[in-house]
């Protein structure tokens, strides 16, 4: 399963529809026991693709197109919380911890862009925010991905 991009690898959003870019995902890492894997990821031009490992309704890739006002309310979410300005990772001082999955959530929007690792000791908002998204996610019209 492909991880999120490093910021530095994700294109311009100056870049045309035609070479779409990321503009949100969403990682979940394995737990030792049944937590969900997966990533999914929403790009410029209104695509979605999911990629499911285990513990999931979707396994495997699917696709789907997100509508505009859902990306809009996405973003304006994201601003509401602060998003752009949070820690990269979380929990803050110490290391993560062991049997705790790890939620990577990655947004772009204009010029701005952050990638939040969160695997304990979020902020309440960034734990609502990855709620929130994983809930819009899974309100698409996901189609299996040859």
């Amino acid at each position: 399963m492909p991880s999120v991009p490093e910021p530095e690898e994700v294109l311009a959003p100056s870049m045309t529809i035609s070479n779409p870019y990321i503009v949100v995902s969403l990682q979940k890492t394995p737990c030792f026991g049944s937590c969900p894997v997966f990533e999914a990821r929403v790009f410029s031009n209104g695509t979605a693709i999911w990629e499911g490992e285990r513990h999931t309704a979707r396994i495997g890739k699917y696709e789907a197109t997100v509508p505009h006002e859902w990306l809009n309310e996405l973003m304006a979410e994201a601003e509401a919380i602060d998003f752009f300005r949070m820690a990269v990772r979380y929990p803050l001082y110490g290391s993560a911890l062991p049997d705790v999955p790890q939620t990577i959530t990655f947004m772009q929007n204009g010029g701005k862009q952050r990638r939040v690792t969160d695997n304990a000791a979020a902020p309440v908002d960034l734990v609502r925010f990855e709620k929130m998204l994983e809930e819009k996610l899974n309100t698409l019209e996901w189609k299996p991905k040859p």
